[in-house]
C-alpha cells in the first residue's frame, strides 16, 4: 500500500500534456516563421520600420493565438480536467486501505465535488485562448514590435522565435513554461485539497511528504522528503524554514518577499500547506498517514498526554530569541498580505455586482480562504471589469448613461443602437461655427426625436436613440447661444483688435479660449462679452477725443525728428527699417520699398471675413453690377462712389440715405461693403504724418476746385491753379478717396496728367489695405482737402501737374 498510484496519475497526465504542448509549440513556431517571412526587409537583412510591417503584427498575433489554442491543445486541457476525477478515486482507494479502521464520511464527497468544480473551472479559464494570448502570445507580440520598430535583423528574429517556442534540455518554451506549470499545479493542488479533506475527516495528525526528488527539486522539498514523518504541530516551524531531521534542525533558504522558504507560493499558511505544498509545478504531496506507521521513538516526542499548548511551549522554548522574532515578523507580514488580498477581493466583488460580472468562483474561494485562488480570480474579474469599462467609454459619447442601460440591454443590442445613431449623425454637417449649419442640425435632431417618439417606438431601444438625439440637440442649442454671444460683440472685437490695448487683447484671448469649449459656462461667456463691449466703448471714446484735434493746425517737425518718430513707430510694431531708406518730404513720410507692408502686418487691421468683404469677391444670387463685388482691386469702387456723388449722400447712413442709394442702384452687398469700410476707416489711424498720391484727369480739376478752368493743358492749368491762395479749401467729395503711399505703384501714374500730392497729418482716419501692388489706402467719405501749392514735375518719366494739398478735419 502506497501513494504512488495517485502520483503516477499526475505524472502520466503531465507527460501526456507535455507531448501536446510540444506539438502545439512546433505548430506555433511554424506559423510564426511562415508569417514573419512576409515582413519587408532591406538589402542588409534588417526589418524595415514601415506601416505595412506594423499592420502585419496584428495578423501574426491573431494567428499565434489561434494556433496556441488549437483543437489538440484544448483536447489536452480536457484530459487534464478528466484526470481530476481519477485522482479523487485513487485517493479514496488509498485512504480506505491506509485507515481500514475508519470510514470516509459522505461530507468528504460533497466538499470534493465543489472543489473539483472550481479546479476544472480554473483550468478552463487559465488555459483558455484569452489567457494564453495574455500570458504567451502578448510577450511574443511585444518581441515582434521591438524588432520592427528598432530595425532588428530578420535572422535574429527567427532565432529568437526558436528560443521562445522550442523547449530543450537547457530551456523551456514560453508555452510550456506557462501551460505545463498551470496544468500540473492545478492537479497537485486539487489532490492537496482532497488530502486536506481526508485529513480533517480522519482526524489524522501524522503526514508524509511523498513524491520523487529530481534534479529541479527545491531544497525545501528535498529536506521534507528526507524527513519522512511529519507531525501536524511541526508545520508552523516548517513554513518558517526550520525542518528537524533526526534531531538536527535544518534552516531553509528564505524568500524575503514572501517570508516563506524559497519556491513556496506567496500566501501559503498552515491551513493551505497541504494544497500548495512546494510551490508552482511541484509534484509532491503532503498525505495523512496512520499513527501506527510512525516509529515509536518518533511518536514519543509528540505524546498525546501533552496538550497542544504544552507542545507549542516546548517548541517555543527550543527556539533562539532571533528565531522567535523572525517567525513573528514573517507571520505578521503574511497576515497583512492575506488581509490585503481579501480586502481587494471584496472591493472587486462590490464592483463586479454593479457590472453584471459572474463572481461565484471568487465568493467560493473567499469561503475556502484560498489566498492564491483569490488573488488569481480577483485579477481575472478586474480584467473583465476593465474590459467592460473600456467598452462603455467607447459608447459614452453617444449614449452617456450606457452603464445604467447595460443592466437592461445586452452588449450587442447597445452596440447596434450606437452604430445606428452614429450613422444618422454622420449624414449631417457638424460645423459648430456656422449659424446656418447649426439651425439645420437643430431641425434634423428635432425631427429624429419626434420620429423616435412616434414611429420609432416599434424598436426595443427607441428611448436610447431618442435620448441620444436630445443630448446632441442640447449641445447644438447651447452652441447657438454661444455663437449669439460672440456675434453680439463682433464690432467690439474688431475695435479692440485694431487698438494697442493689452487688457483688451487679454479679454479677447480669454473669450476665445472659453468659446472653443462647447461645455463652457454661458454665464461666464456673457460676462466676458460684457467686459469686451465695455472696453471697446472706452477705446472708441478715447479715439473720438483724440480725433477732435484739428489736423489743419498740424505743424510738421524737422526731417530728423520725423525720421526718428518713424523709426520708433516701426520698432513698436516689432519691425525694423534702415535709416537710409526713409524719405521725408517737408515733414511727411513718403513710404518706400516694403514699408507699407511692414505697417499693415504690424497692425491688426482686419479679420479674414472683413478682408473678403472689402476686396474683389463674388456674391451668389445677388444683383452684381460690375460682375464682382467689393471695393479694393475692383471697378465696383467707381460705381459705389458714383452712387454717393450723384445722390449727394454725406455722413451717417440713415434710412433716407440708404433708400436714395438703393434707388440709384446700390446693392445690398455694396451697402454691406460701405458700412464695413466706414467702420474700418473710423477705427484706424497712424501716429505719424505720411504723404500719399492720387492721380486725376485734368478735366476733373474744375470739380476739385469748384470752378471752371479755361484750358486742359497742364502748363496753362498751372497758371490758373497758381492764382489760388495757399490754404484754400477744395471741394468735398461725397465718395471714398483712394490713394497710394508710393506714387509709382498707383495704376494711373502713366495715364492721368494731374498728381495730387496729399499731406496726411497724424491721427487721420483711414483704411490701410494690404493691396501692396498699388500700396492703396482709403480715406472716408466727404474728405476735406486744402490747397497748398502747385508745380510741374516728372514722375517715372511722365510730366505731371503736381498739386500739393493737405487733408483736414
Amino acid at each position: 500500500m502506497d501513494y504512488k498510484h495517485v502520483l503516477s496519475i499526475i505524472d502520466n497526465e503531465s507527460e501526456k500534456f507535455d507531448s501536446v504542448i510540444t506539438k502545439t509549440e512546433k505548430a506555433m513556431l511554424s506559423a510564426a516563421v511562415n508569417a514573419i517571412k512576409k515582413l519587408d526587409v532591406d538589402a542588409s537583412g534588417k526589418i524595415r520600420t514601415t506601416t505595412a510591417n506594423i499592420k502585419l503584427l496584428a495578423t501574426i498575433r491573431t494567428k499565434l493565438a489561434t494556433v496556441a489554442s488549437n483543437k489538440e491543445f484544448m483536447g489536452g486541457v480536457k484530459s487534464v480536467a478528466n484526470a481530476m476525477d481519477k485522482l479523487y478515486k485513487a485517493q479514496v482507494d488509498f485512504y480506505s486501505k491506509a485507515f481500514p479502521q475508519k470510514t470516509l464520511g459522505e461530507n468528504v464527497k460533497k466538499k470534493h465535488q465543489a472543489l473539483q468544480q472550481i479546479a476544472i473551472s480554473n483550468v478552463a479559464s487559465g488555459l483558455s485562448q484569452s489567457a494564453l494570448t495574455a500570458s504567451v502570445v502578448e510577450p511574443l507580440n511585444k518581441m515582434l514590435l521591438r524588432a520592427v520598430t528598432s530595425g532588428a535583423k530578420y535572422a535574429d528574429l527567427v532565432d529568437e522565435f526558436h528560443k521562445q517556442l522550442e523547449s530543450s534540455d537547457d530551456s523551456t518554451s514560453a508555452l510550456a513554461k506557462y501551460a505545463k506549470t498551470y496544468a500540473t499545479t492545478a492537479m497537485t493542488q486539487l489532490a492537496g485539497e482532497n488530502n486536506r479533506l481526508f485529513t480533517d475527516d480522519l482526524g489524522a495528525e501524522w503526514f508524509q511528504y511523498v513524491g520523487s526528488v529530481i534534479e529541479t527539486s527545491r531544497q525545501f522539498c528535498e529536506l521534507l522528503t528526507e524527513k519522512e514523518y511529519i507531525h501536524k504541530s511541526e508545520i508552523k516551524d516548517i513554513l518558517n524554514g526550520y525542518i528537524e531531521i533526526d534531531g538536527k534542525v535544518h534552516e531553509c533558504e528564505m524568500n524575503p518577499k514572501t517570508g516563506l522558504p524559497k519556491g513556496l507560493i506567496e500566501g501559503t499558511t498552515e491551513q493551505n500547506f497541504q494544497v500548495n505544498v512546494g510551490g508552482w509545478n511541484c509534484r509532491h504531496q503532503l498525505i495523512p498517514i496512520s499513527e501506527l506507521m510512525v516509529p515509536e521513538h518518533i511518536r514519543a516526542k509528540f505524546k498525546k498526554d501533552l496538550s497542544v499548548k504544552e507542545k507549542a511551549e516546548i517548541r517555543h522554548a527550543m527556539r533562539t530569541e532571533s528565531q522567535v522574532q523572525d517567525i513573528k515578523a514573517r507571520w505578521q507580514e503574511r497576515k497583512r498580505q492575506n488581509l490585503l488580498v481579501s480586502k481587494t477581493a471584496n472591493n472587486v466583488l462590490k464592483v463586479a455586482s454593479d457590472f453584471n460580472v459572474d463572481s461565484t468562483l471568487l465568493k467560493n474561494l473567499l469561503t475556502l480562504n484560498d489566498i492564491n485562488g483569490i488573488k488569481a480570480e480577483t485579477k481575472v474579474l478586474s480584467q473583465q471589469i476593465l474590459s467592460i469599462k473600456k467598452w462603455e467609454n467607447k459608447l459614452k459619447p453617444l449614449i452617456p448613461d450606457v452603464h445604467k442601460l447595460s443592466k437592461r440591454f445586452s452588449l450587442p443590442e447597445l452596440e447596434i443602437v450606437y452604430a445606428s445613431i452614429k450613422k444618422t449623425l454622420e449624414r449631417w454637417d457638424w460645423d459648430f461655427e456656422s449659424f446656418t449649419a447649426l439651425e439645420k442640425l437643430r431641425k434634423s435632431l428635432a425631427y429624429e426625436i419626434s420620429w423616435m417618439e412616434t414611429k420609432g417606438k416599434k424598436y426595443k431601444t427607441w428611448e436610447i436613440s431618442r435620448d441620444a438625439y436630445k443630448h446632441k440637440l442640447a449641445e447644438v442649442e447651447r452652441r447657438i447661444e454661444m455663437l449669439k454671444v460672440k456675434d453680439s460683440i463682433k464690432n467690439d472685437v474688431d475695435i479692440i483688435k485694431s487698438s494697442k490695448s493689452k487688457i483688451g487683447k487679454k479679454l479677447l484671448s480669454d473669450f476665445e479660449t472659453l468659446f472653443k469649449k462647447d461645455t463652457s459656462d454661458l454665464a461666464e461667456l456673457n460676462k466676458l462679452a460684457e467686459l469686451i463691449a465695455s472696453k471697446s466703448k472706452n477705446i472708441l471714446a478715447r479715439r473720438q477725443n483724440s480725433n477732435t484735434e484739428d489736423t489743419s493746425q498740424f505743424i510738421p517737425k524737422s526731417s530728423e525728428e520725423t525720421k526718428q518718430d518713424f523709426i520708433n513707430y516701426i520698432s513698436s510694431l516689432g519691425k525694423t527699417v534702415k535709416e537710409n531708406d526713409i524719405v521725408v518730404d517737408n515733414g511727411f513720410i513718403h513710404l518706400q520699398n516694403t514699408q507699407h507692408f511692414k505697417i499693415y502686418n504690424g497692425n491688426q487691421i482686419e479679420t479674414k471675413q472683413e478682408h473678403y468683404q472689402l476686396w474683389n469677391h463674388s456674391v451668389k444670387g445677388s444683383n452684381i453690377r460690375w460682375g464682382r463685388a467689393g471695393y479694393v482691386r475692383t471697378g465696383n469702387s467707381m460705381l459705389i462712389n458714383q452712387d454717393f456723388r450723384e445722390t449727394k449722400v454725406f455722413g451717417k447712413l440713415n434710412k433716407d440715405a440708404i433708400a436714395k442709394l438703393k434707388a440709384h442702384g446700390m446693392t445690398i452687398d455694396d451697402l454691406k461693403t460701405v458700412k464695413l469700410l466706414d467702420k474700418k476707416i473710423s477705427g484706424f489711424s497712424l501716429p505719424i504724418p505720411i504723404l500719399v498720391t492720387r492721380y486725376v484727369e485734368s478735366s476733373s480739376l474744375g470739380k476739385i476746385f469748384n470752378t471752371t478752368f479755361q484750358s486742359q493743358n497742364i502748363s496753362e492749368l498751372l497758371k490758373e491753379v497758381g492764382q489760388f491762395a495757399s490754404r484754400t479749401r477744395m471741394s468735398r467729395d461725397p465718395g471714398f478717396m483712394s490713394a497710394s503711399t508710393n506714387e509709382l505703384q498707383n495704376v494711373f501714374y502713366d495715364q492721368y496728367d494731374v498728381k495730387l500730392s496729399i499731406e496726411v497729418p497724424p491721427k487721420t482716419n483711414l483704411y490701410f489695405s494690404d493691396n501692396y501692388i498699388e500700396s492703396e489706402v482709403v480715406f472716408g467719405r466727404g474728405t476735406n482737402l486744402e490747397y497748398l501749392s502747385s508745380s510741374i514735375e516728372k514722375t517715372g518719366g511722365y510730366k505731371h501737374l503736381v498739386i500739393r494739398c493737405r487733408m483736414i478735419k
